[in-house]
């Protein structure tokens, strides 16, 4: 949403709205830090209109306001309603994603806290928890969603700005690797014009050596 603005995506209805000043993004992002929240700066903001919409009998998108919720889990972002399972001995026990926390009975933990809370032993959370978002009905390995989103980030294409910027630094090392090419050309030049050996020197050079005989 917060997209749609910088691109103004606006209604017929009602004029293009001015892009949020930078102190004000600057004070929400150092209130998000020190509030150790887990939502991005424009999943706060975009959350913000919405409520402010809501509150002032606008019209508001639940649904929208509901999936910037999630507990943020490493670099894995797990959408509220998400599930986590952790089968141990017989049976399985289950953490679910509520609001922007995950809450395993009645409390909330970390998936760490949440692999220890059940076993009382330090487990790997990402090779042991299973997950299954909102949207699908199959549980996936922590491990393996974890996995498969690096890769999708690695495929993502790059800006044309992040292209410009790739062609310039391999033409400054381009650039660099010439003119150490050629410095070391001129520096094997000179060595080889100054280190005349016996066989090559030539005769004006044996002169003064043969002076230096004289009487």
């Amino acid at each position: 949403m917060i997209e749609r603005f910088h691109q103004g995506e606006t209604s017929m209805e009602s004029p293009a709205p001015s892009a949020v000043p930078d102190t004000v993004l600057l004070g929400l992002a150092k209130h998000l830090r020190l509030t150790d929240s887990n939502l991005s700066v424009e999943q706060a903001a975009t959350l913000a209109i919405l409520e402010w919409q809501a509150a002032h009998g606008g019209a508001s998108t639940p649904a929208d306001a509901n999936e910037l919720r999630g507990y943020q889990w490493k670099t894995l972002f797990l959408p509220e309603s998400t599930t986590l399972r952790l089968i141990y001995g017989c049976n399985s026990h289950y953490a679910r994603v509520e609001g922007d926390h995950l809450v395993y009975q009645g409390c909330q933990v970390s998936p760490r806290q949440f692999a220890m809370m059940v076993t009382n032993s330090v487990r790997n959370a990402w090779r042991e928890l299973w997950i299954r978002f909102p949207d699908s009905r199959d549980w996936k390995n922590a491990h393996a969603c974890r996995a498969e989103q690096r890769k999708n980030s690695r495929q993502l294409p790059i800006s044309p700005a992040e292209t410009m910027q790739a062609a310039a630094a391999s033409m400054a090392d381009a650039l660099r690797s010439a003119l150490a090419l050629v410095e070391h050309s001129n520096a094997e030049t000179v060595t080889k014009f100054e280190q005349r050996l016996a066989p090559t020197r030539r005769a004006v050079d044996r002169v003064h050596e043969d002076c230096a005989f004289d009487s």
